[in-house]
């Protein structure tokens, strides 16, 4: 809607969701709204700050360092990338895996191996931030 151009990307509701579908010319009408304008502007740079931090950590970091990364912008809500982190992550060990680009058997053992050295705990469909503050979950990036 912005640059006229088809979308990149689909995405997939991984639980019941309510939609909201904005026509193209009411966006446009919207978009004439400064307060609008600047949300969207505010909302854009905030996933392009997020996607170059995955690039980042994609090429310079570990698998399990990726891991923690991405349970670090999970626990921010990930693309509204809030300021209070949860320290609870809702997130299937399968989905994560596709996240990730990982086996679900690699993605195990590194949150395995986070868990022993105290970082997570691993529950059935969730998975506890046990220290968010620490370096691999994102948080001074």
């Amino acid at each position: 809607m912005l640059d006229g151009t088809p979308r990149t990307h689909d995405v997939t509701a991984m639980e019941d969701s309510h939609l909201l579908n904005v026509p193209p010319t009411a966006f446009a009408g919207l978009m004439q709204r400064p307060t609008f304008a600047r949300a969207i502007t505010m909302l854009l740079a905030g996933r392009v700050r997020a996607l170059y931090g995955l690039v980042q950590a994609s090429t310079l970091h570990s698998t399990q360092g990726r891991i923690a990364y991405r349970l670090g912008r999970l626990a921010h809500g990930d693309a509204t990338q809030a300021q209070a982190s949860q320290r609870s992550v809702t997130v299937s060990q399968e989905a994560l895996s596709m996240m990730l680009g990982i086996t679900r058997q690699t993605l195990s053992r590194e949150l395995h191996a986070l868990a022993d050295a105290g970082l997570l705990r691993l529950r059935y469909g969730r998975i506890d931030i046990l220290q968010p503050e620490h370096p691999l979950f994102g948080e001074s990036t």
